[in-house]
């Protein structure tokens, strides 16, 4: 288990995994928006509702991650110490690059939508008014996969320590991803009209998601820094 490389981690290629599921994801997307065209009409940007689940993608494949694999690492030799900072990094990992995929996705519909003479309206409260406001797409995306992918590695610690403390992270959960998207732009925002403002200017919004991010991390943290590790099944 030496040797620690980011893109490696928790397993060898998990990041080329991410892009081919994101790749065939895109491909349902983009098939539904052929449906939409054929029997409807297309009034809005397919993709901009589409990544609200790979939202809960981030989500659920950190969860998953970290509580399958927390006792084999550290059966393994690997300190819990070590582990939540792997964590950490996995989660700025795929954050970013959930992001660029997004980002790419929003781009690749903007031409489309472009040739087809298609309006491609987004959803309200971004901070992003056109596609081809890369920087800022990226930013947003990264901040909303980050605070979905360390809400997952909050939760999944929670439940790897006691089903009764997991039940109970849920709805803490949830209130950080309401108030992390409402910052970033999306989600809850940006899809009930869940807000008593618009956008907060990204230079506020900037570094208080990220320090909301942090402090979710911090909280895995004090789960798994004595968390009772159990036998690796064989």
């Amino acid at each position: 288990m030496s040797g620690y490389r980011p893109l490696r981690f928790p397993l060898p290629g998990i990041f080329a995994f991410v892009t081919l599921l994101w790749l065939a994801y895109a491909v349902v997307v983009g098939l539904v928006l052929t449906g939409i065209a054929v029997w409807g009409t297309v009034s809005l940007s397919v993709w901009d509702n589409a990544v609200q689940v790979a939202l809960w993608f981030a989500f659920g494949f950190t969860a998953w991650l970290l509580y399958t694999y927390l006792p084999v690492y550290v059966a393994n030799g690997i300190t819990r110490r070590e582990f939540t900072a792997r964590v950490a990094g996995f989660v700025g990992v795929l954050a970013a690059v959930l992001a660029v995929l997004t980002a790419a996705g929003y781009l690749l519909e903007g031409g489309v939508y472009a040739v087809a003479e298609w309006p491609q309206v987004l959803a309200p409260h971004r901070h992003f008014t056109a596609v081809t406001e890369v920087p800022v797409v990226l930013l947003t995306q990264f901040l909303s996969f980050g605070a979905f992918s360390a809400v997952g590695a909050l939760v999944g610690s929670s439940f790897y320590r006691n089903a009764g403390l997991g039940l109970a992270s849920v709805p803490v959960g949830l209130a950080v991803l309401v108030v992390a998207n409402i910052l970033a732009g999306t989600w809850v925002s940006g899809r009930i009209g869940f807000t008593f403002f618009g956008p907060l200017p990204l230079a506020v919004a900037v570094p208080s998601g990220l320090a909301l991010i942090a402090l979710v991390l911090g909280g895995v943290w004090l789960l798994l820094r004595d968390i009772p590790v159990r036998p690796v099944s064989t």
